[in-house]
C-alpha cells in the first residue's frame, strides 16, 4: 500500500491527479491524501472556534464530492482511501513534520499552475511538497482546459458615480 500526496483547491477538476496517480502505480493498492494550504485565523475567537471539517465543507462543493465518490466506486480495488486534510502550518519544517505524521511515501503535482485558490487563506502547498517528499512526479496537465470558478463582475462607486473595473 502506497500513501500518496496530491495538493487540491477541492474542485472537481483537481482530481484528475488522482487519475494519473492510479495510472503511474498500477497493480498498487493506493491512500490518496488530498492537501490544501490553509492560513489559520489570527482572531483569538476564531481559532477556538476553528474546524478543519468544517472548513473542507466550506472550501468544497458537491460536484467535488460526487466526482470524488465516482473514482472510488470505479477503483474501489486500486484506492483503499481518498481522505482530505489541510496544511496549516507556515513553513518547510512544520510540512516536513505534516509528512512524516501522515507516513506519506509518494507526491503528485501538477508541473504548471493548474490549481486555483479563490478563498484569501488558502494557498498552494505544491513547493512545500515539492521540498518535504522524496519522490514528487510532475504531472503536466497541458491541453487540459481548465475552467476557473468566476465571480460576478462588481462596480466600485467612487464618489456615488459607478465605475466598472475590467
Amino acid at each position: 500500500m502506497k500513501k500518496i500526496l496530491i495538493p487540491t483547491d477541492f474542485s472537481p477538476e483537481s482530481l484528475q491527479l488522482v487519475e494519473f496517480a492510479l495510472l503511474n502505480y498500477k497493480e498498487t493498492p493506493l491512500d490518496v491524501v488530498l492537501v490544501h494550504g490553509y492560513r489559520l485565523p489570527e482572531i483569538y475567537w476564531e481559532v477556538l472556534n476553528f474546524s478543519a471539517r468544517r472548513e473542507i465543507q466550506r472550501l468544497s462543493n458537491p460536484e467535488f464530492h460526487k466526482t470524488r465518490q465516482a473514482l472510488l466506486l470505479e477503483h474501489k480495488a486500486e484506492i483503499h482511501s481518498i481522505r482530505m486534510e489541510l496544511f496549516t502550518g507556515n513553513n518547510s519544517i512544520s510540512f516536513h513534520n505534516f509528512v512524516t505524521q501522515l507516513d506519506i511515501s509518494d507526491a503528485l503535482v501538477p508541473s504548471e499552475n493548474f490549481l486555483y485558490y479563490p478563498d484569501r487563506r488558502s494557498f498552494d502547498p505544491t513547493q512545500l511538497i515539492r521540498k518535504s517528499v522524496k519522490e514528487v512526479h510532475e504531472i503536466s496537465l497541458n491541453g487540459k482546459v481548465r475552467e476557473v470558478r468566476t465571480v460576478l463582475p462588481f462596480e466600485f462607486f467612487l464618489v456615488g458615480i459607478p465605475c466598472n473595473m475590467n
